[in-house]
């Protein structure tokens, strides 16, 4: 039943409120397996936010917003129906649960069908089917002669690019049908609590004290020596030699992203090769992780500084507004290893750290990316560029009310190629937000669909 309701209610282009009501029907259709693996606090608060995460699907529009929203949507929900308990491994052997049992799933459902597999008998049954087909043969044509309604519908049935369609649905259905399958054997198959976690060999302090104290201290140099660079304004960039201010921004940005990325890869490192004992040990690479952890929280400060004088100077676009997004993730994640650094017991943090990206991920689509770009880009006084114009005109209909504030006639343009790309009926299984609020505000202006062979056809303000 899933399955059906997944062919008939999921959208072929853009998703909207047919994938919601199928995910839903697949939980609902494997709940009695999964039940019991939700009844704890981190399974709720996984599903929850799992949930939230799938609702993205009708109030937004913009596909590169709803992607990762669905995909981290379907990650969370396999980690509720794992009931992950602590542990980096125990939380990837969860976000994997389902992704595992798709391959034993198409077993499990074909289970049931085994018995009157074994009493079928193959030339009875094809017999059977060639008689059918006999009889459907004479018949089918001798009625659709006889009644002219009856023959549009058999004309219907058999028009070739129908055919696509039916089987394109057909796939759908049995993916669907799989899913719930594979929702339904991972929240059967047996709960594993992680092993005791061991080092089959470890490093010598002689090994890892000198490269994180070269880290710290190159950090601790860099941050002294460039500080007013890092945060000294426009002023300090502009007056750089040789560097421009959209070069010194936005180089230096994703080169400190860069490098705090690569301070995860160490951390998880001497977490897992550095021995907790003997405890002098474990004491000096907690302060010296510490250490490290308050210095590239500085770094990605400066970062996001940086990021934001850009912003502030040319305006949002949509691969600022990820970058944005990212430094926030890690800072929150640099948080929360700092905080469990003294901890003796650590096993919330991985399902810290996942419930965190689910927050971050859904606070992200929640300021309506689309209209926050828009809204930078049609400031008063604001001179729009060439550029400036096509990156409007690829935004979705998120952005409608703030293109309508666009000056004559690049409004006209703009708002005409988010009207064309609205111009054909979702129906109810692609039913938007966004999309109807954007079709009504743009038959309200009266704006119509304007077919421009390219965006940069759209004239550019003086």
């Amino acid at each position: 039943m899933a399955g059906l309701l997944g062919a008939v209610a999921v959208p072929y282009e853009r998703p909207g409120l047919g994938v919601v009501l199928t995910c839903l029907a697949i939980m609902a259709a494997a709940l009695p397996a999964i039940r019991p693996r939700l009844a704890g606090p981190w399974p709720l608060a996984f599903t929850a936010v799992s949930a939230l995460l799938l609702a993205t699907c009708t109030l937004l529009d913009a596909p590169w917003v709803i992607a990762p929203c669905v995909a981290l949507s379907a990650l969370l929900a396999s980690i509720a129906i794992a009931d992950v308990t602590a542990g980096w491994a125990a939380l990837t052997r969860g976000a994997s649960a389902v992704l595992r049992a798709l391959y034993p799933a198409a077993f499990f459902l074909a289970r049931p069908l085994r018995g009157p597999a074994r009493r079928i008998r193959l030339p009875a049954v094809l017999t059977g089917l060639g008689l059918t087909v006999a009889v459907l043969l004479v018949f089918v044509p001798l009625l659709a002669s006889a009644d002219a309604a009856f023959s549009r519908l058999i004309d219907g049935l058999w028009e070739t690019d129908r055919l696509p369609e039916l089987i394109g649905r057909g796939i759908v259905l049995l993916t669907i049908a799989l899913i719930t399958g594979a929702v339904a054997l991972a929240g059967l198959r047996p709960h594993k609590e992680p092993g005791p976690e061991h080092h089959a060999r470890t490093l010598d302090r002689t090994v890892w004290i000198p490269p994180l104290a070269a880290l710290c201290l190159l950090f601790c140099a860099f941050i002294a020596v460039q500080a007013q660079a890092l945060f000294g304004g426009e002023r300090r960039i502009l007056n750089t030699a040789g560097v421009t201010y959209a070069g010194a921004a936005r180089e230096g940005f994703f080169q400190l992203i860069f490098v705090a990325t690569l301070v995860l890869g160490v951390v998880a490192l001497a977490s897992w090769r550095v021995p907790r004992e003997p405890r002098g040990d474990r004491v000096l690479l907690g302060w010296m992780l510490g250490l490290l952890h308050v210095l590239t929280l500085v770094l990605l400060a400066s970062a996001a500084h940086r990021l934001y004088l850009y912003t502030e100077a040319f305006g949002l676009t949509r691969p600022r507004a990820t970058a944005a997004g990212v430094a926030w993730w890690l800072a929150i994640v640099f948080v929360l290893l700092l905080v469990a650094g003294p901890a003796r017991r650590r096993g919330w943090l991985p399902r810290a750290v996942a419930m965190v990206t689910g927050l971050a991920l859904l606070s992200f689509a929640a300021v309506n990316p689309d209209a926050r770009i828009a809204d930078s880009q049609v400031i008063p006084g604001n001179r729009l560029t060439g550029a400036d114009t096509i990156e409007l005109g690829t935004l979705s209909a998120d952005a409608v009310p703030a293109l309508e504030r666009l000056p004559e006639p690049t409004r006209s343009c703009v708002l005409g190629i988010v009207a064309d790309e609205l111009r054909d009926d979702d129906g109810w299984g692609g039913w938007n937000l966004s999309r109807e609020r954007a079709r009504s505000r743009l038959s309200d202006a009266g704006v119509t669909p304007t077919d421009v062979p390219y965006l940069s056809a759209c004239p550019t303000p003086r």
